[in-house]
Parts: C-alpha cells; structure tokens; sequence
C-alpha cells in the first residue's frame, strides 16, 4: 500500500513551515497519453488472465458495507470500510479476523479514515481524534500515538516514518498558503523531512479527497487537477517521485475548474486524473475522467507507448499491486462479463465484495 512504532502518548505537533520544501525540477518526469490515438479494445482487458477472490464468511456484524482499501501483506488481504478492518486469507478470501474495533476507547477508533501496513504491523488512522493505532497482524494490540495537527485525511507507513495527507477542502484561496502541504515525509517522530505543495488552481466546490494507493513496496497519490502524480517509496533510502501527465493537448481548462457550469459542460472535453494511476513493471494504468463526468480506466505500456483505454472496470482507489499480481475491486457493471461465472453473481447478490487479481 517496516517499522516499530515507541509507546507514546505525548502529543507531537507537525512542523508546518518545513513543509515549504518543494519537490525539485529533476525529480518530475513527463508522461504524454494522448487519447486520440488509444487503442479503444475491450477485448485486451477480457483477455487478461484473472483469477476472482470473493470476501466471505465475516459475522454480520463485520461485514463490509463498502470497500474503502484494501492492501495484501503476505497471505493476508486487509479491507475496511467506515467501521471495520477486516483480516482475509489469500487466495480463498475467507474471513479470519477483525482488528480494533468502532469506538471511543483507548483502543478504538471513532472515525475511521485510512489503514496501512509495515512490518506485518496494521496501522489505523482515526480522524475524530487523529490518533495512529498500531496493531500486530494477528490483533495484537501495540500503542498508539496522536498527532496534534489536523485534519490528517491519508496516511501511509514507512520504513522510517510516515506519508500523511493533508486536504484543503472548499477553503477559500486566500486560506491555501505556499508553505501548507499536500503531502508531507515525517520521520518516526512525526518531524517533516519532506513534502509536496497543493496545486494552486483548486476547485472549490468538489472537495474531493485523494487517496494514497498502496502497494508493496511503494505508494501513489495525486493531487487535485494538476494532473501530477507522486510515488513514495516504503524504502527510507529512497525520496519521492513526481510524475506530470500530459494529455497532447486535451487536458482540462485550467480557467474551468472554479466555475461550476463550464467544468461539467458537456463542450468541456477536458481530460484530468481522477484517480491516482500506480506504475506496474512497464504498465501505468489508472482512470481518467472527461468533463467531470465521463469515466474511463487506461492502460499505458510505458515501453512501447502503447495506449488502451475501456469503459471503467474497476475502481481506481481500491487496488493494490504486488508480488507481480495487481488487484483490482471488481465493479459491479463487469459482473457478468469480462469472464466472470455465475457464483460470482451470487456472491454480489449477497452482498460480498470481489477482487479481480491478475498479471499484465
């Protein structure tokens, strides 16, 4: 989507100004996707050979209402959704355990915002009260502690710290300062060691939260419409990297996002990163989206440049790549096609959630 947390309780305060360090020049690489010469084949992504894992057998009242993340650690697959942090085997899908739980003790949490995994340890991210609960893969509970600057909205754990996301949502632009952050680099002690800027054309009216997208050994996020994405690596010897992606001409108007009735115009054909897109071996593959509304997902080989984009089939936050596999929520729309069997349906039908893994 590594490390030992000390017990603490003490509250640590993020220092701020040293966000204004900013990601330098050499450090972003360009990436054209001109879509007026993709390869429009649904039949590349009915061919890919898929493997489904169906998530199933929790008590009902673990049952995932919806899936938020989810990130594979060795045999282990780990999901939650607004209350739970579901633990399920690898490649059967079945439920082993539940890990904290929804409420206001010392070991709960009250708001559940985000998860990641290091050193086979769970952490939590509880939003009411921007506390880190870290737990063993088993439940085991280990410590906590509490950053004092909020609102922290994504988190991932590294080998020597942290990647916290901090969202500027509907705040009036003279409130959006230079030195204010995206995403900062912490050491273990929550100090800034690094971090990335807000895009400073933002669109007021959305509020749209991105979310960092884990995989094994490194992590994505985008941030708002700049059509820049970054990747931070679990590794503590390696910094972050920035991509741009360049649409050939087709990307959205800047001058549209802060007016509501241009940006979902249906003249405005104007391309943006709805989702963070993750780089596996020579693929890029992520979703775009047109004029607010019109979904796709890509496939870009970055070797032989060539492009395929389909209709959405899977959900751009809820993936996860590793161990040569990338998983992928599978979207209701593909149940049914796509190579998919009848038990499948089933499983939908009874309110299971179903992953699609499978090599590119």
């Amino acid at each position: 989507m590594k490390i030992t947390l000390v017990a603490i309780s003490a509250i640590l305060m993020l220092n701020i100004t040293a966000c204004s360090q900013k990601q330098t020049d050499d450090n972003n690489d360009v990436i054209v996707l001109d879509f007026s010469k993709s390869i429009q084949d649904t039949a590349f992504v009915n061919e890919i050979d898929k493997e489904f894992i169906v998530l199933s057998g929790e008590p009902s009242n673990r049952k995932l209402q919806s899936l938020n993340k989810m990130i594979i650690n060795k045999n282990n697959l780990i999901a939650f959704d607004e209350k739970n942090v579901n633990v399920y085997e690898l490649p059967s899908g079945k439920y082993l355990r539940s890990v904290s739980f929804f409420g206001r003790g010392p070991r709960e949490y009250s708001y559940l915002v985000d998860v990641s995994v290091n050193n086979d340890n769970i952490y939590i991210l509880d939003g009411a009260t921007n506390k880190i609960l870290q737990f063993t893969m088993d439940g085991t509970y280990v410590n906590f502690r509490e950053i004092a600057h909020r609102p922290i909205e994504s988190m991932m754990v590294k080998d020597s710290g942290f990647v916290l996301h901090k969202p500027f949502i509907n705040a009036p632009d003279e409130n959006i300062k230079s030195s204010e952050y995206a995403f900062c680099v912490t050491d273990n002690d929550l100090n800034v060691v690094d971090s990335i800027e807000m895009y400073d054309e933002f669109y007021t009216e959305m509020g749209r939260v991105p979310t960092i997208i884990e995989g094994e050994d490194k992590a994505f996020a985008n941030n708002i419409f700049s059509n820049q994405f970054h990747v931070f690596y679990k590794n503590k010897d390696k910094r972050s990297k920035t991509y741009t992606v360049d649409f050939a001409g087709n990307g959205i108007n800047k001058d549209n996002i802060r007016d509501f009735n241009k940006f979902f115009s249906p003249d405005n054909k104007g391309l943006y990163l709805f989702t963070s897109p993750v780089i596996v071996g020579d693929w890029m593959v992520g979703n775009i989206q047109e004029n607010g509304k019109n979904r796709k997902t890509f496939f870009y080989n970055m070797a032989t440049k060539e492009l395929y984009e389909d209709s959405a089939c899977f959900k751009g936050s809820v993936i996860f790549f590793g161990g040569g596999y990338f998983y992928a929520e599978l979207l209701p729309s593909s149940i049914g096609a796509n190579g998919t069997t009848k038990h499948l349906s089933d499983a939908y039908d009874n309110g299971d959630f179903i992953i699609s893994r499978f090599k590119l």
